[in-house]
């Protein structure tokens, strides 16, 4: 009985050993024709570019107030917000285009670290209340009249414009598109000169650059605002290239 189990054992053995090695050799072979596979390739690479001109501005700014009664100073921001937007509405700026980016309300206190005790040392001077707003500019010729209206609101930081092209997607998934057709015109190209057939695309990849608008015309913190700096302020549209490249991998052969 005992020399039975022992064959079984070595049975059960050779047996999972020649399994194993089954599985290995054909893992090898696999990858072996994966290899020879992609040696039979070709890249295949084209782009596409625009030169656009911003349409569009971003400006943000926050408004920070602090009064002992938290009523007060919320009070205080939500009535300057509220004027601003009913003057943005006479820009026809919608109200979508108007976002709260931020909004805090919290206590503030002095500290006088020479007192020794950890609750006399600490002094309430008020209620803090901070909102960040974010304005979306469609028509630019908006933007000085957005800037003077929001340093009319006494902000404590403003930064922007910060231009951009509205429809830059759309014109991103257009250069894709001409990209891509410039590339099967090169594959066309490349199959008569060097008389291959590129058949089946193995794989495809796709990038996209954009040069930087022009920079923030007018940005800073804890500030007095003039309103007459901004009437007069200088701000630079300027162009910007937009570039789509793609990627096509072609296997060689029918």
């Amino acid at each position: 009985m005992e020399e039975n189990n022992i064959k079984n054992i070595k049975l059960l053995v050779i047996f999972t050993l020649f399994v194993a090695l089954v599985a290995i050799f054909n893992s090898l072979d696999k990858e072996v024709r994966m290899t020879q596979d992609l040696s039979r390739v070709i890249y295949v690479s084209a782009e596409a570019e625009k030169t656009v001109i911003p349409d569009a501005a971003k400006i943000n700014f926050t408004m920070i107030r602090t009064n002992s009664n938290l009523e007060e100073a919320t009070n205080s921001v939500n009535e300057r917000i509220s004027d601003l937007l009913k003057n943005l509405e006479d820009l026809k700026i919608e109200e979508k285009d108007i976002k709260t980016k931020n909004y805090a309300v919290y206590p503030e206190y002095s500290y006088d670290y020479r007192n020794i005790d950890p609750i006399e040392r600490k002094t309430f001077l008020g209620y803090k209340v901070s909102q960040s707003i974010e304005i979306n500019i469609l028509n630019l010729e908006n933007v000085e009249k957005v800037l003077s209206l929001v340093s009319d609101l006494n902000v404590d930081s403003v930064s922007g414009p910060d231009l951009y092209v509205s429809n830059e997607e759309e014109i991103l998934e257009n250069l894709r598109a001409e990209a891509i057709e410039k590339a099967k015109v090169k594959k066309e190209k490349l199959e008569d000169e060097l008389g291959i057939k590129l058949s089946k695309i193995v794989s495809f990849s796709e990038g996209s650059n954009t040069s930087p608008y022009a920079a923030r015309a007018y940005q800073s913190e804890q500030f007095s605002l003039d309103t007459t700096s901004f009437a007069q302020a200088n701000i630079p549209v300027g162009e910007s290239e937009l570039k789509k490249s793609v990627t096509i991998t072609y296997q060689i052969g029918n």
